[in-house]
């Protein structure tokens, strides 16, 4: 516990994000964790556009609108695993956060993401947890290193968003 709060004081001192663990609980659900120093409002704003959020991610290469209803819905291509991959998702506020839920695809059977955002003493936790099966067969090892690479990306990106580091 005293190690993370060094490495994490660290990182803030040097204009870095915290390090970013991302790993699958037994439900296959990737769950990471980690403080930004700024407000919940700032986060919030950050990530409010869901064009703007979905672009924090490395894998996504289009994102479009197909409604803006209360819970938008959106498509998205990226240029994951061995051929694009395509979905339909909506995305939906929260009392803590955003939900967002796969509508269609044909390469991915669930799509789940959930942001939650909670006051602490030093900004806000940030709660990512994003749950992906395909359709198709791939290799558990090449999910989990695409899962660490995007989610370290994202969540970085995020960061520095917020932090103007």
């Amino acid at each position: 516990m005293v190690l993370g709060t060094l490495m994490w004081a660290a990182a803030a001192l040097a204009g870095e994000p915290p390090p970013i663990a991302p790993a699958p609980n037994a439900a296959g659900v990737w769950r990471t964790q980690y403080v930004i120093p700024a407000s919940i409002e700032a986060v919030r704003a950050a990530l409010g556009d869901p064009i703007a959020a979905a672009s924090l991610s490395p894998d996504i290469t289009t994102i479009a609108y197909l409604s803006r209803e209360a819970c938008p819905t959106l498509r998205v291509e990226t240029g994951v695993s061995l051929a694009p991959v395509a979905y339909d998702y909506r995305r939906c506020a929260t009392a803590s956060g955003w939900h967002e839920t796969l509508v269609s695809s044909k390469a991915l059977s669930v799509y789940e993401v959930r942001w939650e955002f909670t006051p602490v003493a030093a900004g806000t936790q940030v709660t990512y947890d994003v749950q992906i099966e395909t359709t198709f067969p791939v290799p558990d090892f090449l999910v989990a290193r695409q899962m660490r690479t995007s989610i370290t990306t994202l969540l970085s990106r995020l960061y520095h968003k917020v932090t103007g580091g």
